[in-house]
């Protein structure tokens, strides 16, 4: 059996800015990493124990299944403690920086990053069931992956490199006066709930939705490219729009999304999988502490500006 690092691992969350639920019928999607993210350390023990801020959580089922697959991959026992910085559940990229550590300690060190994604997708389908294999991919690289089966419909300078079938990394950055700000709701709900929610849509409605969001990241693409901030941030409030209409959006959420744009957000949308969680704004810096007032008002938590500048 092989012993698991005791290192300390971290990997960052991340944000969906297009391709929630659409993913999974044919869209195109792009996510980014996050600063804030989840911290595991591990010791020898004689049983598997996992802790997360401090509180136990081997008795969950889903963690009952990852520690199955840590002893399937020969890994002895061991104490884990996992220190997260984004809420679980909201959307963020939780489930996917817990695949990606629980791939590491299973993997060589130094794996090949591929290797690591590859498990880390299998750790992924314990947690979400049906994958779309973005989230886990962004976390992994820690960079802004592009999900497409037509790359050339979009309008990206230079070429992107491909990392597996229809993933491709994109380098995303903001200039210094601009920042992606995220808002925890306070409410979570489960991946696999809002998945099935989506789906029971008629085939025609979920057609055009994916039809709508794959304009809507197109378009945004062009602005990105021509520095067009204010219309990027119009693609990103339509696309929420886009997804309230499949009822994955809340009150809550369409208020912190309003309460967004009237602080002086370019663009607001939900972002994960809805029924609760997080909302993302593209924002300027010096409208950050209006911001937090505006969503602490609506009864949200800044989670912290997230910005992908070097």
């Amino acid at each position: 059996m092989s012993q698991i690092k005791t290192e300390s691992l971290f990997f960052p969350g991340k944000v969906i800015l297009f391709g929630e639920h659409s993913i999974l019928y044919g869209s195109h999607g792009l996510s980014v990493p996050v600063s804030s993210g989840i911290y595991l350390k591990s010791k020898s023990s004689t049983t598997f124990k996992v802790f997360l801020n401090g509180k136990s959580i081997e008795s969950n089922a889903d963690i009952r299944n990852a520690i199955t697959i840590l002893e399937t991959h020969g890994c002895r026992p061991a104490e884990i403690e996992i220190i997260s910085h984004i809420p679980p559940g909201a959307g963020l990229g939780f489930s996917a920086a817990l695949s990606a550590g629980f791939a590491s300690m299973c993997l060589k060190k130094n794996p090949e990053i591929s290797e690591l994604n590859g498990l880390s997708f299998e750790f992924e389908k314990i947690f979400h069931g049906r994958p779309s294999g973005l989230d886990n991919a962004t976390v992994v690289y820690n960079s802004g992956i592009i999900y497409t089966s037509t790359p050339h419909e979009l309008c990206v300078a230079g070429d992107l490199k491909k990392i597996s079938a229809n993933f491709y990394l994109f380098d995303f950055r903001l200039p210094p006066n601009l920042a992606l700000a995220v808002s925890f709701s306070g409410n979570t709900s489960l991946t696999k709930e809002m998945i099935e929610k989506v789906r029971k849509h008629p085939p025609d409605k979920l057609s055009l939705f994916t039809k709508k969001i794959n304009a809507l990241m197109e378009n945004f693409l062009v602005f990105y490219q021509s520095l067009d901030f204010i219309n990027m941030g119009k693609c990103l409030t339509d696309a929420h729009y886009e997804l309230a209409a499949t009822g994955i959006s809340t009150p809550h959420l369409d208020l912190l999304v309003d309460s967004a744009l009237n602080a002086g957000a370019l663009g607001a949308k939900l972002t994960g999988k809805g029924g609760g969680g997080c909302v993302v704004a593209l924002i300027p810096e010096k409208n950050l502490t209006d911001l937090g007032i505006s969503w602490g008002k609506a009864g949200a938590v800044l989670v912290s500006p997230l910005k992908h500048s070097p």
